[in-house]
């Protein structure tokens, strides 16, 4: 047997926890617990902070989808509105078209010798247009006065010519009517702002017609009033 007093301990005396000298502290359970929570609350503010940051980043992700989607929207109404004007120009371009084409087959087709002299009320209508509208009257314009004063076509087109030539061009000014038509028209015209649409010019001779018809029938009136005032009773 091996005697223990002839074994030497170097062992070095492990300090005690609860003594003075040592410069280990004890771990208390407290201790213990708040490096795990501290642990925790940290990864909890990590996991917060990336969670608010994806929410962020989808907020503005989604709001700049929705910025884009309004634009998109505005863009396609827009579009939309576009080409519903562009079909209605082009509707409003062909029906006046093939009423202008009606206008002028209409007047064509109204028969007059050709040297017979326009009557009175005839040239006074023809005059007005020439010295207060136009020397330069449109196709279209030509038949809606032929067609008012019972002429052909042709020889209302001929009188113009016939007046420029024997007149002489005078003031005149352009202005472009409401159908996108260029007119050469008198300074007076002008200076009415109208809209020099075929209805306005229609309306226009209409009316000027209309008066000399009245005066001519009053004058007429009134002659045949005077020669029965003037009869004897010799007949």
């Amino acid at each position: 047997m091996h005697n223990v007093s002839n074994l030497h301990l170097d062992a070095k005396p492990v300090p005690c926890p609860t003594d003075p000298n040592s410069t280990l502290k004890p771990i208390s359970s407290e201790t213990a617990v708040e490096e795990p929570i501290s642990t925790a609350s940290n990864s909890s503010s990590s996991s917060s902070s990336s969670n608010s940051s994806f929410a962020t980043s989808a907020s503005a992700s989604s709001g700049r989808k929705t910025r884009s989607s309004g634009k998109n929207d505005r863009d396609r109404k827009a579009r939309s509105v576009s080409s519903q004007q562009s079909g209605i120009e082009l509707t409003r371009k062909l029906e006046l078209r093939s009423k202008r084409n009606q206008m002028i087959d209409k007047a064509r087709k109204i028969s007059s010798l050709d040297n017979s002299p326009a009557n009175d009320r005839q040239l006074q209508v023809l005059r007005m247009v020439y010295d207060e509208i136009t020397m330069y009257p449109s196709e279209p314009w030509i038949a809606i006065l032929a067609i008012i004063i019972h002429r052909s076509f042709k020889q209302v087109k001929n009188w113009f010519s016939n007046e420029r030539q024997k007149r002489g061009t005078g003031e005149e000014t352009s202005v472009t009517s409401s159908a996108g038509d260029k007119i050469r028209v008198r300074p007076i015209s002008r200076d009415s702002g109208s809209d020099w649409s075929d209805e306005w010019f229609e309306e226009v001779v209409m009316i000027h017609h209309y008066r000399v018809l009245c005066n001519s029938r009053w004058q007429a009136g009134r002659a045949l009033s005077d020669t029965g005032s003037n009869y004897d009773g010799r007949s």
